[in-house]
């Protein structure tokens, strides 16, 4: 469908660890054939929420079908940024996939208010965008940045691991560029992604990882460092 893509839906391990814990990651996994297959970038995921806090609240609760609404783009340098696209990621047990609107041209972050219409306004099919209407109630509330490395197998498996996770609340939405506005977590995230089918060949590698697998939200996590809330 032209303007909208979809994922499949996959299951996400998520790991979190110190450096120290990472360099065992990056050894552990090495030895099972995963190579680095692009080039390091940051991402940045700006989400979007109600004034009731509902995302995070399910989240919390455990919910098992959920929505996360989220505007993504990239840059190499923190300055020039590129590929931004409008998802919402839906989560269903222990298994998530997306629906990504793209733009007609490269949405403008450094000249928006991040609403919802702003984006609805600026995507390519505006036909298919009922899901969309449907969040007209959310607003931009918190951007996260991160530098990200992506690592895959010859299986197809895929590894990628988030560092520098940085945060920046709703009053400096509009001064990205400025490293001064930015809160930071001192965590890192590495993540294995894999089709449910494929749980059984992964076994092996998953008992030797260093550490489990654990529930982490960059969106709850966010929160946390930027408002000093306690979900514990």
């Amino acid at each position: 469908m032209k303007g909208i893509s979809y994922s499949e839906f996959r299951i996400e391990s998520k790991y979190v660890s110190s450096q120290f814990d990472l360099n065992k990651f990056h050894y552990h996994f090495s030895n099972f054939g995963f190579i680095n297959i692009y080039p390091s970038r940051y991402v940045y995921s700006l989400y979007y929420d109600d004034s009731r806090l509902t995302a995070i609240k399910e989240n919390l609760a455990g919910i098992s079908s959920r929505r996360k609404y989220r505007l993504r783009w990239y840059s190499l340098d923190k300055k020039d940024f590129y590929g931004s696209q409008f998802e919402i990621k839906f989560k269903k047990g222990n298994c998530n996939s997306k629906k990504i609107f793209n733009f007609n041209d490269e949405f403008d972050v450094n000249n928006s208010d991040f609403s919802i219409n702003s984006i609805f306004k600026s995507l390519q099919n505006k036909k298919s965008s009922y899901d969309l209407i449907k969040a007209g109630n959310l607003s931009p509330r918190i951007i996260c940045r991160y530098k990200r490395k992506y690592y895959e197998n010859s299986n197809g498996y895929r590894i990628t691991i988030d560092t520098d996770l940085k945060f920046l609340g709703l009053a400096y939405l509009n001064k990205i560029d400025i490293d001064s506005n930015w809160r930071s977590s001192n965590i890192n995230i590495l993540e294995l992604k894999f089709n449910p089918s494929e749980y059984l060949n992964l076994v092996d590698l998953i008992k030797k990882f260093p550490l489990t697998s654990t529930r982490c939200s960059k969106y709850v996590l966010a929160n946390s460092v930027l408002y000093g809330v306690s979900y514990l």
